[in-house]
């Protein structure tokens, strides 16, 4: 099997079913020895950057196990600033520049802009979007 470059897109929120979907995806292409180079969290999927979520005992927190992946494997991982700051999703810089006291951004996690995404796409051999 060739290795490749891939580059991975979700849109659903923690609950969806894309999400976890596309969690088993990215786990089982790293242990294909593929390379992710972009996670890319878009819409209601920049929830799973946030490290405020809390899940009951007898759930599975999603955005733990996305963060855990991505700390774990280094990956490169991104939520779109205008999906995030729209949603309460912000980093130290962003709560500074909007006066807020807190941020809520998993420090493994950056924000930026949709070129980031198309950046990405023009070096990987396929991109996948969990929606």
């Amino acid at each position: 099997m060739n290795k490749q470059s891939i580059a991975i897109m979700l849109l659903g929120n923690a609950q969806a079913n894309s999400s976890r979907t596309a969690l088993q995806y990215v786990r089982a292409a790293l242990q294909q020895k593929h390379t992710i180079n972009c996670i890319f969290f878009y819409h209601d999927a920049v929830h799973l950057a946030s490290t405020y979520p809390i899940c009951p005992q007898d759930e599975l927190n999603l955005a733990d196990e996305w963060q855990t992946l991505i700390s774990q494997h280094q990956l490169p991982a991104v939520a779109c600033i205008a999906s995030a700051l729209k949603r309460g999703v912000i980093s130290s810089t962003e709560a500074k520049r909007h006066s807020k006291e807190a941020n809520n951004l998993h420090p493994s996690i950056e924000l930026a802009g949709l070129g980031t995404w198309l950046e990405a796409l023009t070096h990987c051999h396929q991109h996948i979007v969990f929606a």
